[in-house]
């Protein structure tokens, strides 16, 4: 357990979750994957900006007001032709992720939108709800709650690069966004009886800022083990599309 930010002492006394087979007959089929996505609901309620570089203390309102545009440009998406490159790689472009996700984003965005965050039962990035439902890999989220609202936030310091083949192509497929900045929405949602406010970057929108979600892997490098993680991206969400590209390396 050393891979994780926490010491193993402190990771064993967390409660762990047990699995649930959702799809089972003896469960009522409320708990089914068909009833969360009828139920579900998805509405958007806003976009910003985030910057590239940007401060890593997740409190620090200030810094995050100054890296953050409530009026987003949004990445429209483009069909790329059949014959179309992959652009060229961004020599050492490596965009360092903090080491404490803050949720100050999504909350400078709720206000600027007037969006009264007191209405919603769980407000989190979307990582940290794909951690939680997925619960195939070790992970560490705080937990906080305000009044009838719980605020969750992931520990989860990684490094993306600019020069795999997923983000060239999102820069194929949105060549008219020309922005050091990645882009989120704000997305509204129901699971159960609970109402939910999560942000998640989104890679490209069609009109009416529908989002499409974009994926591209290797011909040698297709893991479909991880396209249940996609199908749970593009629910949460609320994409409208999913485009997934075999490049052949």
């Amino acid at each position: 357990m050393n891979s994780l930010p926490i010491d193993d002492e402190t990771f064993a006394r967390c409660r762990l979750h047990s699995e649930v087979v959702i799809d089972d007959d003896k469960i009522s089929k409320a708990s089914g994957v068909k009833a969360s996505f009828e139920t579900y609901l998805a509405k958007f309620r806003g976009s910003f900006n985030l910057t590239w570089s940007h401060d890593y203390l997740p409190t620090d309102i200030a810094e995050y007001e100054k890296c953050i545009t409530v009026h987003a440009k949004a990445p429209y998406y483009r069909e790329p032709y059949y014959d179309n490159q992959l652009p060229p790689k961004l020599t050492n472009l490596v965009i360092r992720q903090p080491f404490y996700a803050s949720i100050l984003p999504l909350l400078i965005s709720a206000r600027h939108n007037k969006v009264n965050i007191e209405n919603y039962h769980v407000v989190s990035e979307r990582n940290s709800f794909r951690k939680i439902t997925m619960n195939n890999e070790d992970y560490v989220i705080s937990v906080q709650k305000f009044g009838n609202t719980v605020f969750l936030r992931r520990h989860d310091e990684r490094s993306d690069t600019m020069d795999d083949v997923g983000h060239r192509f999102e820069r194929l497929c949105t060549p008219d966004y020309k922005n050091e900045a990645s882009y989120y929405q704000l997305i509204e949602g129901n699971i159960g009886n609970l109402r939910t406010l999560i942000s998640g970057e989104t890679d490209a929108v069609v009109e009416n800022e529908h989002a499409i979600e974009l994926k591209c892997s290797t011909y040698n490098n297709l893991y479909w083990k991880y396209l249940d993680q996609n199908w749970l991206q593009t629910f949460l969400s609320k994409c409208m599309i999913l485009i997934y590209n075999e490049w052949v390396a």
